[in-house]
């Protein structure tokens, strides 16, 4: 067993059994053992990939699209991008270079602030960004009230959000414990742990039949929540893998949707390594949008990730990157970007969201 499994297991022994939201949190953000508070390796060394990794023009059409969102807002002397979850800066620095390509006079009044929880992957981004001077390191919980005016956005974050597990039980809804028992982790069921899982549940329209498992993401309202009271006036870009809760959650698909990620091997036990795999579920975006509207986000946009790479026109732009780059770079650069666009795959399981919250 690992020592973070040794650590969560003891934890159990004295308190009883805790919600899969604790142990999830525990997994993956615990300050020493962590998934998330060591530095991981991306790509084909780690164990999974992003888009941001996968090819740079994934950044460059971000940034095309941040220009639009801007423009809407009007002339402004200060403009501010949070990006939340920033992993190893790769994106950050894909943003930058396509706006300041893009927009220099508005890019070098842009203030691009990262909110990191992991201490490890604040100082690999440190590294990947220096070549841009407006770059700062700052926790949503730091900043005022009102004092965003522009955008803020993830890649790849509420999917790794720590998420409550429900499941329908004759007519009830329960919800999935982790206990320790025989040396092992086990789930059991209890009573709901949060009282505003009854509220979600309030609205869950999809039905849902004996046995069934659902995840609710609580930590996405709370993020959510914060955003729209950061924000004076501009925009939640989310980014993500997930879908709305009608396709989310079918009959059919009654085990949930949580993964884990150990060395490119998808699996369904997060009880197995614990610290040292990754845990993510798919994103409920209905829950999203629903959470936004009740915080004052208005919902503007909703496409897959391939909708949103080619209206950003990003064929146009692997053209002229491989007119520059002939050869074997060339056409890996365009297998790259394939990957991006995939039908089925990355292209329609990837989404993206956008909401605004207008002034006043």
């Amino acid at each position: 067993m690992t020592p973070l499994g040794e650590k969560i297991a003891q934890h159990i022994q004295r308190e009883g059994p805790i919600s899969f939201r604790h142990f999830m949190d525990m997994a993956l953000y615990d300050p020493q053992w962590g998934y998330y508070s060591r530095c991981r390796e991306i790509g084909a060394r780690g164990d999974y990939y992003t888009a941001a990794n996968v090819h740079p023009l994934f950044g460059e059409c971000l940034a095309n699209q941040f220009l639009s969102l801007l423009g809407e807002l009007g002339p402004t002397p200060e403009v501010t991008i949070v990006e939340v979850g920033a992993g190893t800066g790769r994106l950050a620095a894909d943003v930058l270079e396509g706006l300041h390509r893009m927009a220099p006079e508005l890019a070098g009044r842009i203030e691009y602030v990262i909110a990191e929880r992991s201490p490890a992957l604040r100082q690999v981004q440190r590294e990947n960004l220096k070549p841009f001077s407006r770059v700062t390191w700052q926790s949503l919980d730091e900043r005022e009230a009102a004092s965003v005016r522009g955008l803020i956005f993830s890649n790849e974050l509420v999917d790794a959000l720590p998420v409550h597990r429900l499941i329908r039980q004759g007519k009830r809804i329960r919800e999935l414990l982790v206990d320790w028992r025989d040396g092992q982790f086990h789930w059991t069921v209890g009573e709901l742990t949060d009282p505003r899982l009854r509220e979600v549940l309030a609205r869950w329209e999809a039905p849902l039949r004996d046995g069934q498992i659902i995840e609710v993401n609580l930590e996405a309202c709370e993020y959510l929540q914060r955003a729209a009271t950061l924000l004076e006036e501009g925009y939640v870009v989310t980014i993500d893998y997930g879908d709305v809760r009608a396709r989310l959650y079918t009959p059919e698909r009654d085990r949930g949707t949580l993964r884990c990620f150990y060395r490119h091997l998808v699996h369904d036990d997060p009880f197995v390594r614990v610290g040292e795999q990754d845990i993510t579920t798919s994103v409920d975006f209905t829950l999203l949008m629903e959470w936004g509207e009740r915080v004052g986000l208005s919902m503007i946009q909703f496409v897959t990730q391939r909708e949103f790479l080619m209206n950003q026109g990003i064929l146009e732009r692997l053209a002229q990157m491989i007119g520059q780059e002939r050869g074997v770079a060339g056409l890996a650069s365009v297998l790259s970007a394939k990957h991006l666009l995939m039908p089925g795959a990355w292209g329609d399981h990837f989404k993206l969201l956008i909401q605004r919250k207008s002034c006043g």
